[in-house]
């Protein structure tokens, strides 16, 4: 497997059902990695009942998370997370009503973490279908529109993410990743990628401009 001493700290994206965090926990299995899951420090409330307590729980447990990074020693230890503090936001504006929203923001606007950056952000998109099935079953009460805006919006979030280097990875029904293959290949992928930005969807692989289609 490959090595390289220039990854500290990555940061796996997803939504529930992509298989963001059991690729997380796979690699805490590695020599010197350990995770940061966020399922570890956000007891959140049920999202059926007050989707604003749900919201502010995820806000307020990513920016604790983010300050206890600060202190953390990213130089003897290899970090990997199955989050990214910015997307808290995009579950807020689409479960929230726009009344919910104004006190969000209201909270959020003074909850801005130490910035601490990843040395590359990997998100995995899994189909559509897929997805809402996994949101569906995961968090009860919630419609399903509301679902399918959430998914378009990390799409848009991740499509356009320029704070760090950024992979964009496309895992399949059967759990493979277009383009890639394996998690093992993937994750190879991610510690020897030189920057910038590069999308891995589709039969053809490599998708190098533009934005990727849907399913």
């Amino acid at each position: 497997m490959v090595q390289s001493a220039d990854r500290r700290f990555v940061a796996i994206e997803g939504l529930p059902g992509s298989g963001h965090t059991e690729f997380v926990e796979w690699v805490a299995d590695q020599p010197d990695w350990f995770a940061e899951l966020e399922r570890e420090f956000s007891a959140l409330p049920p999202i059926d009942r007050s989707p604003l307590s749900h919201a502010l729980q995820r806000l307020v447990g990513r920016f604790e998370a983010h300050q206890a990074l600060v202190s953390e020693d990213l130089f003897r230890s290899r970090l990997i997370t199955d989050f990214t503090f910015e997307t808290h936001a995009l579950w807020a504006e689409c479960l929230l009503s726009p009344q919910e929203l104004v006190l969000y923001n209201r909270v959020a606007s003074v909850m801005t973490p130490s910035p601490v950056r990843a040395d590359v952000v990997v998100y995995i998109q899994a189909p559509e279908a897929e997805i809402l099935t996994a949101l569906k079953q995961q968090y009860k009460g919630i419609d399903v529109e509301q679902w399918r805006r959430l998914y378009h919006a990390y799409d848009s979030h991740f499509f356009s993410y320029d704070d760090t280097p950024v992979l964009v990875v496309r895992r399949d029904k059967s759990g493979d990743y277009h383009g890639l293959g394996s998690r093992e290949a993937v994750w190879d992928k991610i510690l020897s990628y030189q920057g910038g930005k590069t999308y891995f969807l589709g039969e053809s692989g490599l998708w190098d401009g533009g934005s990727p289609a849907g399913d």
